[in-house]
Order: C-alpha cells, then structure tokens, then sequence
C-alpha cells in the first residue's frame, strides 16, 4: 500500500494517485515535490488525513514510513524512520531533509540496478561469445578427428583394392592399421553421441552381473598388440578370481577405452603403462598408470569438465575436443563409483576408477 505515515497520519493511495495524474498541471517534477506540499498543507488542516495506522507505527516503534519514488516501476520501497535520539517530534525542516533524502535514495538505487542491468548484459554477451568460440571450436576438432581416420581408411583401401601392395605380411600391416582408425572413428563417434545424452540428461545404463576382471583384461587384450606396435611396456596385475559386479559392461569398455586413448596420447618419450585391478573390501579399484606429460595440479578438478584441456595437452594434440574424461566420470559416478587422479606434472598420471562392491554377486 502505497502512501506516507507520519506520526500515526497517513496520505491515503488515492491521494497519491490523484497527485500523479497533476504532477505536470500543478508543475511538480516529481511525485516527491507532490508529497512535500502535502505534507506542507497536511500538518496544518490535518485534511484528508487517516490515523487508523497509528497502532502499527506504535507497535513497530516507528514515526513515519514514507514510499520511495522510482523513475521506473522495476523498483519498489518504503523508508521507514524511527523515533529521533532526542525524543523529540519531528519538525518540517525534518520532513524537507527525509523526502530530499528519500529521492536521493530512490535515485540511488535506480542508478545501481542499471548498472546490475549493464554487467548483467556484459556477462550475457561475454557468456554467449565463448559458447560461440567453444562451437566454432568444436566443429573444427570434430572435423579433424573425423577427417584423419576417414582419410587413412581411404588411402589404405585404395591401395588395397588397386594391388600395389603385393607381399602378404605388409597388407596385413595395413589391414590391422585399417582396423584400428575405424575403431578409433567408432569411439569418436560414441563419445559424441553419449556427451550428447549426458548433456540432455538421457543416458540409460543396462546393468547386469558381470565378472569386473574380465571386463578389463578384454579391453586389454584389444588394445595389446597396439601398444606393442607402439613400443609401450604394459604390466597388468589382476586378482586371482573372479569378481562379480552389477555393471553395464559396455559403458565400462568406454570409460577404460577414454582413459587408455589419454595414456597413450599423452605418453611421448617414456612409454609405460601399467593396468591394475585391486580387490578391496568395500570396492574395487581400477588403476592406469603412465608415464606421459602429466597434469598440473590447478587443472586436476577440471579436466572431468566438458571441452577442457590443460595447454600441454593442446600443444600435442591441437585438435583434441576434450569430453572423454567427462564421460568417464559420468559412467562410474552413475555405477555409485568415483574417480580419483594423481599426477605431477612431466611424471606421468594415475587414474583410479572405483566400484563399489555389492556384497551379494561378490561371491560366485
């Protein structure tokens, strides 16, 4: 309700109202001029006045409360005063000083909220500008990761199907060498179909019971002889039974696959990977270690963030997207499992997916 109370008098709203509408006819500029002359007429006549809120004011220990008189209608509110210190009444040069001090107020707080308005609109287009360079950004490394496989499938086919390659040990080189970019083209394509679905939260996982060990030691077996023809030295230490977990075991192929691709990527000179699978009480832990280019530690909390990448990692591999880790965490966050990651920089990385046990398929 809009209107003045001054010592248990208050200016009703359709006195306000009526102000408003002859603001300009009476040559007030403002409605806080309007109110300065009621009050001036008002403490004299008492006319128009209501002292039914005197009981309010009492009980609030307040003397007057005053409506603030925003240029706009974003902004609303009221400036409510208390007794003076000296007990005494207010007086008219009071009431002059609170109104002027009241539309500066208003003025105040009008000019704050554009200037909110104006950051807010800077951090809206700054926001929408590197939404747009990520996209650009995007397209271009998906491209790139597309092109190169397809080209060498091409390359590989044409001299296949044109029999320039006649000795049998080089064209089955170049058969596994086929294999292996459409594999990697298979698991390109899968990583952006599943971000996809994490992003619009509509990911579906088949859980099933399935023996963890194997899960892992047939990733293995599918990444060995590339490893080997790599020149990677790989260790890998398994329990010595079986381990039954409810997992879906195509979505642990992927998260190992994503983790194996960034230990290969990123280990240059030093080429060691060790795979080990640790029973624990309560979990299992996965462990891929390698000896690559590492992780500095400031960036080790974002690098399970979508399109991240520290800069080392952007220097050797330029066109990388970025989004394998994220789906990574996902799997195993969505299995009840975490992800941890130790790393030095220039010393390798350690990723440990755990996952949980369920003491019930734990015994087979």
């Amino acid at each position: 309700m809009e209107k003045i109370t001054r010592f248990g008098v208050s200016i009703e709203p359709d006195l306000l109202k009526k102000f408003d509408k002859n603001i300009k006819k009476k040559g007030y500029t403002n409605r806080s001029e309007a109110i300065r002359d009621i009050i001036r007429k008002d403490l004299v006549t008492e006319k128009n006045m209501d002292f039914s809120m005197e009981n309010m004011l009492h009980e609030k220990n307040l003397q007057m409360i005053i409506p603030l008189s925003f240029p706009s209608r974003v902004l609303s509110g009221y400036l409510s005063m208390g007794k003076k210190k000296s007990g005494e009444r207010f007086t008219q040069d009071d009431l002059e000083l609170i109104l002027t001090l009241a539309e500066s107020l208003a003025m105040n707080l009008e000019r704050i909220r554009l200037q909110e308005e104006v950051i807010f609109e800077k951090a809206e287009k700054e926001k929408y500008d590197e939404l747009n360079r990520l996209k650009t950004e995007f397209i271009s490394s998906v491209s790139h990761e597309i092109r190169t496989p397809m080209s060498s499938i091409q390359g590989i086919s044409e001299m296949l199907h044109g029999r320039k390659i006649e000795a049998e040990d080089k064209r089955e080189e170049l058969l596994r060498l086929m294999a292996r970019e459409c594999s990697r083209l298979s698991r390109f394509v899968r990583n952006i179909l599943d971000f996809g679905k994490i992003e619009q939260h509509k990911t579906i996982y088949n859980f099933r019971e399935a023996d963890i060990c194997a899960v892992v030691e047939e990733v293995m077996k599918l990444y060995r002889l590339r490893l080997e023809s790599d020149g990677f030295a790989v260790r890998e230490e398994y329990p010595d039974k079986p381990i039954y977990l409810m997992i879906d075991e195509d979505a642990i192929k992927q998260a190992l696959t994503n983790v194996l691709d960034n230990a290969i990527k990123y280990s240059k000179e030093k080429r060691e990977i060790d795979v080990l699978l640790v029973d624990k009480k309560k979990d299992i832990e996965i462990h891929i270690r390698d000896k690559g280019i590492g992780i500095p530690e400031e960036a080790q909390d974002r690098i399970f963030d979508g399109f991240f990448r520290t800069e080392e990692a952007s220097q050797i591999e330029p066109k990388g997207v970025g989004i394998g880790l994220k789906i990574v965490k996902h799997i195993i966050e969505a299995h009840g499992g975490r992800v941890r990651v130790h790393s030095r920089g220039h010393e390798g990385s350690s990723f440990v997916l755990v996952l949980l046990k369920h003491e019930k398929h734990t015994d087979h």
